[in-house]
């Protein structure tokens, strides 16, 4: 979220026209949070490392222009094509982003 939100900070900073897009996988509770405003989890994924269940400091004053929820079966596709097409070792959230 702290990425995010500062990320989307300094591009908001440059042009008013710049639209800031959450994407977290299934069960993340950002996702909830900035869809409905409540902060709860439903549904599970593998990915690591994002879609936390708390709101931090660092998240105070943004709000996404559009949220996203991608399962796993769309983000793994993508992980695999970088690997065999790319060479590229990358993790889960990288096909969710």
């Amino acid at each position: 979220g702290g990425t995010l939100a500062g990320v989307a900070f300094g591009l908001k900073a440059k042009s008013r026209d710049v639209k800031i897009a959450l994407a977290d996988p299934l069960g993340a509770a950002l996702y909830s949070f900035y869809t409905s405003g409540e902060l709860k989890s439903e549904g599970s994924s593998i990915t690591e490392g994002i879609g936390q269940g708390r709101i931090t400091a660092n998240l105070e004053g943004f709000t996404p222009d559009i949220s996203f929820q991608i399962p796993d079966e769309d983000a793994l596709p993508i992980v695999f094509d970088l690997i065999q097409e790319e060479g590229l070792c990358v993790g889960g959230s990288t096909g969710i982003n």
